[in-house]
């Protein structure tokens, strides 16, 4: 495999409360062929056998609260992901974050309501006991010889990390363009690739990043090569080895940025459940939030008092922008 492909996409950057999820795929390809061909198998999707067709799209229309089947769209493509770049059985939502995201488990773990992270994992799929016939099916069709999925990975900001970050860099579209960057830059310098591709979402509208490149490639050439309201790709030259960046407006239609759409949906959600799960055993008959604003104000509102209760900050709870 001589070249690598990076996408990148997020879940959470509107709402007040609940985690803010940068995700990303990573893939290796062997440079014969056009990423656009390569993945357009990808994108028609597969059976696996006895769970049903996985499908690779934009995340809001594989999942929706009011449709049938919960998570079940996206967690069948989750289960993919597990048993194919884990070497080990991915049964817990605990688990499932620590294969995206190692250092954002921990610092999960130390917010009171994502505390308990030993939900099951899938919640609304019947994991097989066996998952070898399951590495075996997505295998033939994730890792081949032009296309392989070497991971995925994610950055998870609660409410407090969000806050600190946000405060420091300003505003929040710089917090998720510079975050994205930093997710993505192991992926970038830990390979061999002479060349690398990466995918993103363009950022809150941001149409200019090619001083928050050159930022994070201090020693690299970066150049524009377009810059309009639907694209804004960049070069970087680092040595030898040649890195394009293409920030894309709905770029989650190409597979790999829509399955890091997908990562970050789903691991939003299971999140968001773990904490009105929390806030409902604090304030019985509380309905759940998506923390939205609106909604968030009247969820809000409601556990006051058990804010109250708890010598809770603002910072903590509500993000700040």
């Amino acid at each position: 495999m001589n070249q690598r492909l990076i996408a990148t996409d997020e879940a959470g950057y509107g709402p007040q409360l609940g985690p803010l999820v940068i995700a990303s795929t990573c893939w290796d390809l062997d440079g014969s062929e056009d990423p656009a061909a390569l993945f357009a198998g990808i994108e028609e999707g597969f059976e696996l056998p006895g769970l049903g067709r996985v499908r690779i799209g934009d995340s809001k229309k594989l999942f929706s609260p009011k449709k049938s089947g919960g998570l079940r769209g996206l967690e069948i493509a989750m289960l993919s992901v597990a048993a194919l770049v884990s070497s080990k059985r991915v049964d817990s939502l605990a688990k499932w974050l620590d294969l995206i995201s190692p250092e954002s488990s921990q610092t999960l773990a130390k917010t009171r309501w994502f505390a308990n992270l030993n939900e099951a994992f899938p919640i609304d799929l019947d994991s097989p006991a066996d998952m070898v016939p399951v590495r075996d099916a997505v295998s033939s069709f994730w890792q081949t010889e032009a296309v392989r999925l070497q991971a995925a990975s994610a950055t998870i900001l609660p409410a407090a990390a969000f806050n600190t970050i946000c405060d420091a860099v300003g505003n929040k579209a710089t917090l998720l363009s510079e975050q994205t960057v930093s997710l993505v830059m192991p992926q970038i310098l830990q390979c061999d690739a002479a060349q690398v591709e990466v995918f993103s979402d363009k950022h809150g509208g941001r149409a200019y990043y090619g001083g928050l490149l050159q930022h994070f490639f201090p020693d690299g050439q970066v150049a524009i090569e377009l810059e309009t309201r639907q694209v804004s790709s960049y070069r970087i030259e680092l040595g030898s080895r040649r890195i394009r960046w293409h920030f894309t407006a709905k770029g989650d239609s190409f597979a790999p940025v829509a399955l890091a759409s997908m990562v970050a949906k789903y691991t939003r959600e299971r999140l968001m459940d773990v904490f009105n799960a929390y806030w409902q055993a604090q304030v019985p008959g509380l309905r759940p939030t998506a923390g939205y604003p609106g909604d968030a104000g009247r969820f809000i509102g409601e556990i006051g008092e058990a804010i109250t209760r708890q010598k809770l900050a603002d910072h903590e709870l509500v993000r700040s922008r």
